[in-house]
């Protein structure tokens, strides 16, 4: 019964906003304006209101943005090779991440930060020495595969990053580039390494969201 009290209620109103009523000497009386369009105004300026006060909340809630120091420095083969590797792998796969302003404002900056250090638990090129044996010898023929099959750099990183996206060419070029530097800076993955033809199935790299 109170429920059909309430829509009694809420239709009485309506037709009172909507309908020319007369007083007693029959004089029609101006019909009751519409709140509507206020009321809307006042809603939206609220909820901005507190989205504004939230947003600056979680910004006192910061997230480290770390550069630990390189372990294993790179013996680069060439400077095209790091140049490439900078902008397509270092900025998830190194300590040398470029912190940009945008990966400080959260909510944006705890899942950058994340990404970020998932990278780095599953290669860092900044401390290769750390890697178990099996997995750097392994790490010649992942890397070509991720990269050649396009796995590397993720889609939405390159979205973020329009400078890599790499051209069928320098996806080789950066591929031979890789395992030619981890040849030199890890010498035991030299005999392991191929750069021509095929390469045989590898597990995958994890797919790192945009940095």
């Amino acid at each position: 019964m109170a429920v059909f009290g309430v829509l009694a209620l809420v239709s009485l109103a309506s037709r009172r906003g909507l309908a020319q009523l007369s007083d007693q000497a029959g004089r029609p009386l101006t019909p009751v304006k519409s709140v509507t369009g206020r009321s809307v105004g006042a809603a939206l300026l609220s909820l901005l209101a507190i989205a504004l006060a939230v947003g600056l909340r979680i910004q006192l809630t910061p997230v480290p943005h770390t550069n630990p120091p390189v372990q294993t420095p790179l013996q680069w083969d060439s400077p095209q090779t790091q140049q490439l590797a900078t902008a397509a792998c270092m900025n998830c796969h190194s300590n040398q991440t470029r912190w940009l302003w945008y990966t400080y404002v959260a909510p944006a900056s705890w899942l950058i930060v994340s990404h970020v250090n998932s990278g780095r638990d599953e290669v860092s090129f900044s401390d290769l020495n750390s890697m178990p044996t099996f997995q750097k010898s392994s790490l010649p023929n992942k890397l070509a595969d991720d990269i050649r099959t396009g796995q590397m750099p993720p889609t939405d990183y390159m979205l973020i990053h329009p400078d890599t996206q790499l051209t069928a060419s320098q996806r080789e070029q950066l591929i031979q580039g890789l395992q030619a530097t981890l040849a030199k800076t890890l010498p035991t993955t030299n005999q392991l390494t191929s750069t021509a033809g095929p390469v045989a199935r590898q597990p995958q790299l994890k797919k790192t969201p945009a940095c």
